[in-house]
């Protein structure tokens, strides 16, 4: 409200030019548009998150069908559960927060990956980042997808792309990139203060303790973690389908936000969608969906109302569970999928059709051997 009424004050667009809030241009523009409405600000802003809760549930429903295209009705069970997400409509609804933006526009990435447009997914990728840092929990996903071959180098781009695209409107006020730009290392700064600030990470058993200490050893073991796993990657070689492109997204949405420090508890609401998207298609391990809602839901109680019916340690331990099965069942996928052939799938065109007449020539060959037996 009060970055609006400053907008108002400014002149509306003109106010673009000047640093007047935490967020990129995108989301700085609409409340720029916002302060041209008469109506109580944070009605706009509200209706502008539940707009995108439904885009996210449609997004849910897409990347099901994707799987699935003949189960409507699957796909229509998980549009319903993406839009009746209690996290989800108190993040939005109730605390006014544009979460449901940038996750969005990660879950439409996933279901571009899923149609194999890795190019599409590179800039939806960008317009998430464009609205929030948040979708920096993403990028493990996508940089083991590129270790598997189903997202392009070029994907990449789309994430400065977009960024300077949608930052035109604040150039063209006045304001230079690396203005813009800082407002992310602005970001960083501001919640770099705790450890572990209401989320079930392993830094709710650690934020007592060395604060720097554990900040820095905290980011370089989840880059090693994530290192390791990238490893893990490249020496199986194996070619993804859906569903292990479903599990490894749910995995390393949790996983990320589960091992790094100062998280909010609104940073597990991509882990929520990703683990309930898999969910949908695999009903087997609904309970993993029902124990991460929950798990995000008492977190938002604790914020909101401060109810405290648990330890939070225990909390943090049904993460790990959570996170425990997923990473068990994502090994067991990968037992299972094929490896990757190089000849198979990265030698000319051609080359089937002349192996094709090999073949053919050689069982001709084989033919006539038979026939000159029988004749002798």
């Amino acid at each position: 409200q009060p970055w609006v009424g400053t907008m108002r004050q400014y002149g509306g667009f003109a106010s673009l030019g000047m640093e007047i809030t935490n967020y990129n241009t995108p989301y700085t523009f609409f409340l720029t548009l916002c302060s041209y409405l008469q109506a109580e600000p944070l009605i706009p802003i509200k209706i502008f998150s539940v707009v995108f809760d439904f885009l996210l549930a449609v997004g849910v429903a897409s990347c099901v069908y994707a799987v699935y295209p003949k189960r409507f009705l699957l796909a229509s069970a998980g549009f319903v559960a993406a839009i009746l997400l209690p996290t989800g409509i108190l993040n939005s609804a109730m605390w006014a927060q544009c979460d449901s933006v940038y996750i969005t526009f990660i879950v439409w990435a996933l279901w571009a990956v899923l149609k194999d447009k890795p190019l599409l997914a590179g800039i939806l990728l960008g317009f998430s980042f464009a609205f929030k840092l948040q979708a920096v929990l993403a990028l493990p996903f996508f940089a083991l997808l590129f270790l598997c071959r189903k997202f392009c180098a070029e994907g990449f781009l789309g994430i400065p792309l977009m960024s300077c695209v949608l930052s035109l409107p604040a150039i063209f006020a006045g304001q230079k990139l690396s203005i813009i730009w800082s407002v992310y290392k602005g970001q960083m700064e501001e919640y770099s203060g705790e450890l572990n600030k209401n989320a079930p990470s392993i830094f709710a058993w650690l934020q007592n303790h060395e604060p720097e200490l554990l900040r820095s050893v905290g980011v370089w073991f989840t880059i090693a973690v994530l290192f390791l796993v990238a490893c893990y990657f490249i020496w199986q070689n194996k070619r993804l389908n859906a569903k292990a492109i479903l599990l490894l997204f749910a995995f390393c949405s949790v996983l990320t936000p589960f091992l790094l420090p100062n998280m909010h508890e609104r940073y597990f609401y991509l882990a929520g969608i990703s683990v309930l998207i898999y969910a949908v298609v695999v009903p087997k391990h609904w309970y993993l969906a029902v124990m991460q809602e929950s798990i995000s839901f008492y977190t938002y109680l604790r914020y909101f109302f401060g109810i405290n019916f648990f330890n939070f340690e225990w909390i943090v331990f049904a993460e790990f569970f959570v996170l425990a099965t997923l990473g068990k069942a994502l090994l067991k996928e990968m037992a299972l999928l094929p490896v990757w052939n190089w000849q198979k799938n990265f030698m000319p065109k051609d080359m089937p059709k002349e192996e094709s007449k090999t073949e053919n020539s050689l069982s001709d060959v084989t033919n006539n051997n038979i026939l000159i037996n029988k004749e002798n």
